[in-house]
């Protein structure tokens, strides 16, 4: 196995590195293009609405008359009253016209960790190389020091002709690489599609409804009713949030796929750090409050498809009940709950099952019990697991926090040299 150590200690496999790596550069990419949509949402409608006003303003202080047909203007007022109409229609006019090109954005992030995906499997998978009937030159090769150099090559032309067709062509070129019979029936496909076909017509058409959008969302059943050719689409606010999810949601499942299928096949003892990654992601999903997503990752990771040790199967249970809780849907994470089979649970799973069940005081006195003598349940782990939010709302909480850590629940904590999660350091414990 080939190994490497991080400037954090952590020593992983290089080859499932390039996969989480991957994975990660781009969710970090799409929310800062995220964050920054929402701070030039709010910087245009500031704009627009002062526009707006000014002209207002001017109107009325000016006694304009705004009549059906035409605007009587005295000369004299004539010139500042074209400035401020030409301030209001270029600022109705950049409403419309920034946004799509966030949308467009994140369909090119997307693109590159493709790009990303494929390198990771030729990484992983040399022998695919041969299969390139890609030609040279001599004058080609003259120049190059190594076979490293000419595989490279190989891949980045693989890459390029890959790009160059539709993201359908992709994902069955994809498919095949990984060795599975689609991934064309994941929840969100359809969705997925009419967002790179919209990406396509702001690039091409200023965002105008093209036949082939039509005939292509229509084929995947992801065409709206009222959308005719010729008409104009437009990127919400809503929308461009569903398409953040969405790109956010398939990076984690293509990424897990491919690190399950063509990973595990050349490395079949480390699926638990496999799972630790795929862990981490959902608690992230969940700490940032993006609870539909990591329903459905965790939905997809607790899959018949997927095998789990039965510790990491208790996160992936306990996740997908959490983000229930706190998207209010009580009743779903119960249900998830007690679906399970928890009688062999350990108590670093029992306390959390029965704080999501509002069952504190079985809560409390099996936290007294643990004591600090848990790798799970640290002072760290009543702090900042999401699981306790609430209940560490509570005074009994604090106090029996106390007088097991003989600390305050909510005294500063120096977090500077922290590096991982809570989850991501409990996998590891589980791994040494």
């Amino acid at each position: 196995m080939v190994s490497i150590t991080r400037e954090d200690g952590d020593v992983s496999n290089e080859l499932l590195s390039g996969i989480t790596d991957n994975l990660k550069f781009f969710i970090e990419n799409i929310t800062c293009v995220r964050e920054t949509f929402g701070f030039s949402q709010t910087t245009l409608s500031t704009q627009l609405n002062k526009t707006r006003k000014e002209l207002a303003e001017f109107i009325n202080h000016n006694k304009i008359s705004e009549k059906e047909d035409e605007i009587v203007i005295p000369n004299t007022k004539r010139k500042s009253y074209r400035n401020l109409e030409r301030s209001v229609r270029r600022a109705e006019q950049a409403f419309n016209l920034i946004p799509p090109s966030y949308l467009v954005s994140l369909v090119s992030l997307f693109d590159s960790f493709y790009a990303g995906l494929v390198r990771c499997i030729y990484n992983l998978c040399p022998e695919k190389l041969q299969d390139s009937d890609m030609s040279f030159k001599y004058r080609d090769l003259k120049d190059l020091d190594s076979v490293r150099e000419v595989k490279q090559i190989i891949v980045e032309n693989k890459i390029e002709s890959l790009l160059r067709d539709s993201h359908e062509e992709q994902f069955k070129w994809l498919a095949s690489a990984i060795g599975v019979s689609t991934l064309m029936q994941f929840q969100g496909w359809s969705e997925f599609i009419e967002i790179t076909e919209r990406r396509n017509l702001f690039v091409h058409a200023n965002g105008k409804v093209s036949a082939q959008y039509i005939n292509i969302c229509k084929k995947h059943k992801s065409i709206d009713g009222n959308i005719s050719i010729g008409s104009t689409l437009k990127v919400s606010k809503e929308y461009f949030e569903n398409a953040f999810k969405n790109l956010y949601k398939i990076s984690i499942m293509l990424s897990y796929m491919l690190s399950c299928k063509v990973y595990l096949a050349k490395f079949t003892d480390d699926q638990n750090s496999v799972d630790k990654h795929l862990i981490s992601r959902i608690f992230e999903l969940i700490s940032d409050e993006l609870y539909d997503v990591a329903i459905d990752v965790s939905i997809f990771a607790l899959g018949v498809k997927f095998k789990h040790s039965i510790y990491d199967k208790c996160f992936f249970t306990l996740n997908l009940a959490q983000a229930y809780k706190w998207a209010d849907n009580q009743e779903k994470c119960i249900e998830v709950l007690r679906n399970e089979d928890c009688s062999a649970w350990r108590d670093e799973f029992l306390l959390p099952k029965y704080v999501l069940e509002d069952d504190y005081e079985s809560a409390y006195k099996l936290m007294a019990k643990v004591g600090d003598n848990n790798g799970v349940l640290t002072a760290a782990a009543y702090r900042d697991w999401p699981i306790f939010k609430e209940i560490r709302k509570e005074t009994k909480f604090s106090d029996l926090f106390h007088e097991i850590f003989g600390e305050q629940l909510r005294e500063n904590v120096n977090v500077g040299n922290e590096k991982m999660n809570h989850e991501e350091n409990v996998a590891n414990k589980e791994v040494q």
